[in-house]
């Protein structure tokens, strides 16, 4: 999943602001530690900071499992995100 964000994340920024990549890194990152599409976060550090079996169990398990749909998820918005910024 990760591999599939950061390729996105890399292709949308070379045509964006620095303004723009931050919102967007701060979006991947909350969705990512919020777990909604998968847990893949807190696998990595249950294998490699907790159990240190290093020996991860991604869900999915393959890139083809891995559908635009649930890329798509972590380019959107938060919740707040229109609400005034002070």
């Amino acid at each position: 999943m990760s591999s599939k964000i950061t390729l996105r994340s890399i292709r949308e920024g070379r045509v964006k602001g620095i303004g723009e990549c931050l919102v967007r890194e701060y979006r991947i990152t909350c969705h990512i530690l919020h777990g909604e599409i998968n847990k893949d976060f807190k696998e990595g550090c249950r294998a490699t900071l907790w159990d240190k079996d290093k020996k991860p169990k991604w869900k999915p398990s393959k890139l083809d499992l891995i559908t635009d749909d649930m890329v798509e998820h972590y380019f959107t918005k938060l919740d707040g995100d229109d609400k005034d910024r002070k």
